[in-house]
């Protein structure tokens, strides 16, 4: 292509690309900003508030927002304590969604990939905007499982599993993890951003292996989306790589590194507030199983998927009448209408439940 042909070219192909959907925003014409229920993008409310801001406070005590962001290290150890593992293991990124972006950047190019759906949809979309192709291994359609001979068939360079997967809300099992990961012959991305609510993790195998890559998040368990800070488990070559060459010199800001090192050294409070989320999910998942009209599927995220009749009807009644905003799903497998709803306090899930019942019986 000519001058600036290829400009215009590249502007139209991205032009057509969906990108990644963002949850929806009350307007003014609905409930005010104090009765709005957020529980759509899986945040810990459960974490008291006060909590979170004694530690910020803390933060801003001891930074010099003036001086470029030296604590890298002193996260990495303390991820590193936290897991059990080596700080040699672990890289730092601006939430666990930019260091998967930057991974596909240093080694997508001209690859194939392949996951399953549904799942992460930034996965796709960052995929799509990078021009790798992208194979979508359908999950089934009434457990929510794969099959592991579909996944070692293809001929995909790259593979992407969620795990507990998002939306479904499912871990699967170690032993078929493990045979995927035994029989992909290419580079392995697994997404644990919601490990702390699941059964295992995979970060012990990360540092032996060379083709073998686990996110994880703060933004989840520990309350701090709104910092944006993520970290990577890999092997000791792979890390070396991304902190010299493949991340950006400050991709994080002071304020967001030392509220993680706070939260880790106070984990005992963030630990007991997990285990009552665990507790609370099992509770909401009996509740929602009793509710006529309506499916629910158990979970090992903190967030729970439920099938119900005319789920367009009942998700605007929850978001105009009742303030409640949930994430709509839509179609996963033979189930039509799924909604997606983050487990929070006992009186955030009372409130949810008594505003969908109204909802359904208003349908």
């Amino acid at each position: 292509m000519k001058g600036s042909e290829w400009l215009r070219y590249r502007l139209s192909e991205l032009s057509r690309l969906e990108g990644y959907t963002k949850p929806e925003k009350l307007q003014k014409s609905q409930p005010q900003p104090q009765s709005i229920l957020r529980m759509d993008t899986n945040e810990n409310l459960a974490l008291p508030l006060e909590f979170v801001r004694d530690v910020l406070h803390e933060v801003l005590e001891d930074v010099d927002p003036r001086l470029y962001p030296e604590e890298y290290d002193e996260l990495r150890s303390g991820v590193a304590s936290y897991l059990g593992l080596s700080k040699d293991n672990i890289v730092i990124g601006s939430g666990s969604d930019q260091l998967i972006d930057l991974a596909l950047v240093a080694f997508g190019y001209g690859r194939r990939s392949i996951t399953l759906k549904p799942t992460f949809t930034f996965y796709r979309d960052r995929c799509l905007l990078h021009g790798i192709d992208i194979e979508e291994l359908a999950l089934d359609d009434h457990d929510f499982s794969f099959s592991v001979d579909s996944m070692l068939k293809s001929n995909a360079d790259i593979l992407y599993i969620c795990s507990p997967n998002n939306p479904t809300g499912n871990q699967f099992s170690r032993d078929i993890m493990l045979d995927v990961i035994d029989g992909f012959d290419g580079l392995i991305m697994v997404d644990e951003a919601y490990a702390e609510f699941a059964g295992y993790s995979l970060k012990d195998l990360a540092v032996n292996r060379d083709n073998l890559i686990i996110f994880r998040t703060f933004s989840k368990a520990f309350g701090l989306a709104g910092a944006r800070v993520g970290y990577a488990i890999a092997c000791k070559e792979m890390i070396d790589v991304f902190n010299r060459v493949i991340q950006y010199p400050y991709a994080v800001s002071s304020i967001s590194l030392k509220a993680a090192i706070s939260l880790l050294k106070r984990f005992e409070k963030v630990k007991r507030v997990i285990e009552d989320l665990k507790a609370e999910r099992e509770w909401l998942y009996g509740q929602l199983s009793m509710m006529l009209g309506l499916r629910a599927f158990r979970s090992d995220a903190n967030f729970i998927l439920f099938d119900v009749d005319e789920h367009e009807d009942v998700y605007r009644r929850l978001r105009d009448e009742e303030g409640i905003l949930v994430r709509r799903i839509g179609q996963v497998g033979c189930y039509r209408g799924c909604l997606r709803v983050t487990v929070g306090s006992r009186d955030m899930d009372e409130r949810f439940l008594y505003g969908l019942s109204r909802a359904i019986c208003n349908k």
